[in-house]
């Protein structure tokens, strides 16, 4: 039985990440959440303002951007996230087991 789960970089990356509350506090996400929902608001509001039509686009660039990004991200980080939780469930079993052995 190792005493050690190997990892690989970026899932040394994404843990390391959410253990740090500084990097992936609230705050920081909240922020960002409403940056993207807020600025095409106010650019929606600035369309109908003022008639120009290159305030809606920009808006709805600000808007496909962060779908995009957030889509990506799911994409590029889900298998690393599903294999971290596979790691940890089977070192769980492996300690459970090496317990119920030592009974």
């Amino acid at each position: 039985m190792s005493n050690t789960i190997e990892f690989t970089p970026r899932e040394k990356m994404l843990i390391n990440y959410y253990c740090d509350r500084q990097l992936s506090g609230g705050r920081r996400g909240l922020a960002s959440q409403i940056l993207f929902t807020v600025v095409p608001l106010i650019c929606a509001a600035l369309f109908f303002w003022h008639g120009e039509s290159a305030w809606i686009f920009v808006g709805y660039a600000l808007l496909l951007y962060r779908v995009g990004q957030t889509l990506w991200s799911g994409i590029v980080y889900n298998n690393s996230f599903s294999s971290i939780f596979e790691k940890y469930e089977a070192r769980i079993k492996e300690l459970e087991a090496a317990k119920e052995e030592s009974k």
